[in-house]
């Protein structure tokens, strides 16, 4: 529906209708955000979706679910951002919240990095390949795909409670 939180918010205490919107959209920026980090930090994933969900079941909407808009967390290797491995871990974990979170689809970052000097930018090196000429995968590429070979088909069961709030 709407893209930053006081909208909604303000939306919603509105009493929007309804019958008007099928989900409270949610496109969490991430970037290097530890994929557990809690709220208020607004930018990371789980946070975020957290939020979201409060949001709607606050103001009367709790038959609506949250949904991930296009192209979310965007965690970047440009240099001063993230390792290769860290980004691999970061992709995995962002999509393992997903899935407790029961989003229907998730779409992290971009298939490849960009060309030229966005690439330097949060959003230009998130790819699970390197840019041109290259185009070769970097190891997100190898973590995504057997991520999603083990989880095929998997549904979250349950929480599992521990004594940190960013596990």
């Amino acid at each position: 529906l709407f893209r930053s939180l006081p909208t909604k918010e303000e939306f919603y205490r509105s009493k929007f209708p309804a019958e008007l919107f099928d989900s409270g959209g949610n496109e969490s920026a991430a970037f290097g955000t530890f994929p557990e980090a809690q709220p208020p930090d607004y930018l990371a994933q789980n946070a975020s979706l957290w939020m979201d969900r409060q949001l709607l079941d606050t103001y009367g909407y709790k038959d609506k679910p949250v949904t991930m808009c296009h192209e979310v967390c965007y965690p970047s290797t440009n240099p001063g951002n993230l390792t290769f491995e860290t980004q691999a871990d970061y992709f995995v974990r962002h999509a393992l919240h997903a899935l407790a979170w029961g989003i229907p689809q998730f779409r992290p970052g971009i298939l490849t990095d960009v060309g030229g000097n966005y690439r330097m930018s949060h959003w230009g090196s998130s790819g699970f390949c390197r840019a041109k000429p290259e185009f070769n995968v970097k190891p997100s590429f190898v973590a995504f795909a057997t991520m999603t070979w083990v989880l095929d088909g998997a549904k979250f069961v349950r929480d599992v409670p521990t004594s940190s709030p960013s596990v």
